[in-house]
């Protein structure tokens, strides 16, 4: 292949590795002729040498049995994989019991060069795993409202568009008394969407709005508000 190129058989390595060394140029012809000779670099190989792995990791904190069931999961892991398809990157799934063990997987990909980054969800109120990562050196991209850390780039929808647009829907259709079942207190997007109640409850009960009305939750449960 170097002799085809026309270049080092070192210049090979760094093209096919994705190291530092070569012109894009050169790594562009050299990348064409791997495909027309039909050799593909390992991507086993590839974090040894020091190369990037190709691969975006993502912990679930959640039993496995749970995903194929929670609707947010199962369509954050689909685009996920479709996203990252495009650039040939592949996503590595772990599925722990508790924090601990998520930790453990951040740890092992870390020392393994599994992966060139992770994709965080169920952010919570100080996050310790910000800390972790950081440490490690593992870049991170937050599935949430990451406030407070600047350093963390971070994505969420329009979660309490979504709540404010369905209570006035319900509110239309004469429904007045809404219970929301709300999951732990620590994630910060279930805070967040426990304030979108508050809001919504003080702007439309402007004269009685109790403190416990939204149900500000402790814990996973249920909580009401009157609209």
């Amino acid at each position: 292949m170097a002799k085809v190129a026309g270049v080092s058989k070192g210049a090979v390595s760094y093209a096919l590795n994705g190291k530092a060394g070569v012109s894009e140029r050169t790594r562009e012809r050299i990348l064409e002729i791997a495909a027309q000779m039909g050799r593909h670099p390992s991507s086993a190989a590839r974090p040894l040498s020091g190369g990037r792995a190709g691969v975006i990791g993502l912990v679930v904190d959640r039993p496995a049995r749970v995903l194929g069931i929670e609707p947010f999961f199962k369509q954050l892991i689909s685009g996920a994989e479709a996203g990252l398809a495009a650039t040939g990157t592949g996503l590595l799934l772990r599925a722990t019991e508790d924090v601990e063990a998520e930790e453990v997987a951040y740890r092992r990909w870390r020392a393994e060069r599994r992966v060139d980054g992770v994709l965080l969800v169920d952010l919570r109120e100080d996050d310790p795993r910000l800390g972790l990562l950081g440490e490690l050196g593992l870049p991170a991209a937050v599935v949430g409202h990451a406030t407070g850390t600047p350093a963390v780039p971070s994505m969420w929808p329009d979660d309490g568009g979504a709540v404010r647009g369905t209570l006035e829907h319900l509110a239309a259709m004469e429904h007045h008394k809404i219970a929301r079942v709300a999951g732990p207190a620590h994630f910060v997007h279930d805070r967040e969407l426990a304030v979108v109640l508050v809001t919504r409850h003080v702007l439309s009960q402007p004269s009685r709005h109790p403190p416990h009305a939204a149900g500000m939750p402790t814990h996973a449960g249920a909580s009401g508000v009157p609209i």
